[in-house]
């Protein structure tokens, strides 16, 4: 085997500034960044859902501009299809068809046919709040461990909801056992929506959300902590554009309102000392990019290029 052992402080120079950058981005970036030492699980996770009226009572349906008879309605600014008479029952008649898991469904129209079809309005629905109670978990890393950091019950977790922009909004969420509390209004405004009386704009109809209805997805994302577990977590709330919520019934009944379809994502992990390995792997890998990169500007862009070429390479007959 022949050595060549070529001077040149450019070339020495830009093959240790490739060098000092593989290690920083293996330190800084794999290491600290990615944690790429972590074996990682998706989590999965068990949710329950609920309804409640406000303990201080519902708005007066007098003062409910949708409601027949408010004395605030002004019959020249909606259609007359958007005020109707106004009714209100049990929080489960309310949350009707919800079975408590991972959707909620919050009337705000009913269609009512006996002897005749009629419609109404479910008396302030937007003061009522949903109750959400869920576990995490990393199944198989829990199971192989026992570890009861990949298995996370609502006291072991702070949790947060984010505006439209990714803000977090002060107040927004009250615990209350194993339960976090939000407030429908509140969910809306995360969305973007102030009143459910704005104009919902489904398929061009001039109807509004309260009318039509929507669907929301609120998603509860965890992220791992420098552990590999997860003690906090945040949720983050979508219209869906476009949507209609609406629930039929054998009898022609009709139930429109708000469908919150909640979701979760996030991983957990372990440390590994094979993880890590293959991530040293991947990035000394670097290393022999460079010396060919470097090679290749000896032997084709250096004003000596000729001379190296004769010391790196002997020609035979």
């Amino acid at each position: 085997n022949k050595i060549v052992v070529i001077k040149d402080r450019f070339l020495g120079g830009l093959t240790q500034l490739g060098a000092i950058g593989v290690a920083i981005y293996f330190v800084v970036v794999r290491i600290l960044i990615d944690e790429a030492y972590f074996v990682r699980e998706p989590t999965t996770s068990i949710v329950e859902t609920s309804l409640k009226a406000p303990d201080n009572g519902l708005a007066n349906s007098s003062f409910l501009r949708y409601c027949k008879g408010s004395s605030l309605h002004d019959p020249s600014a909606k259609s007359p299809k958007h005020v109707l008479s106004c009714k209100t029952g049990q929080d489960g008649w309310v949350a009707a068809p919800s079975t408590g898991g991972d959707m909620l469904f919050i009337a705000t129209r009913l269609k009512e046919c006996a002897n005749f079809c009629s419609l109404s309005c479910i008396q302030d629905p937007e003061s009522y709040t949903l109750g959400v109670t869920f576990l995490i978990r990393a199944p198989q890393l829990y199971q192989s461990t026992g570890d009861t950091k990949y298995l996370r019950r609502m006291t072991d977790l702070s949790t947060t909801l984010l505006d439209q922009n990714g803000e977090k909004i002060p107040g927004a969420i009250a615990r209350k056992g194993q339960r976090d509390i939000i407030a429908v209004k509140t969910l809306l405004r995360a969305v973007g929506i102030d009143s459910l009386d704005e104009l919902h704009g489904y398929s061009g109809f001039n109807e509004t959300v309260r009318y039509a209805g929507l669907i929301l997805l609120l998603n509860l994302h965890c992220s791992m902590n420098r552990a590999g577990g997860i003690d906090s977590c945040e949720y983050s709330a979508k219209n869906v554009p476009g949507s209609e919520a609406k629930h039929f019934i054998s009898n022609g009944d009709e139930r429109h309102g708000i469908r919150i379809i909640l979701t979760s994502s996030g991983e957990m992990g372990m440390f590994r000392w094979y993880a890590l390995m293959l991530s040293w792997v991947s990035a000394s890998a670097m290393f022999g990019i460079i010396a060919k990169v470097v090679e290749f500007l000896m032997q084709r862009c250096m004003p000596l290029r000729d001379v190296y070429k004769l010391l790196k390479l002997e020609e035979t007959v």
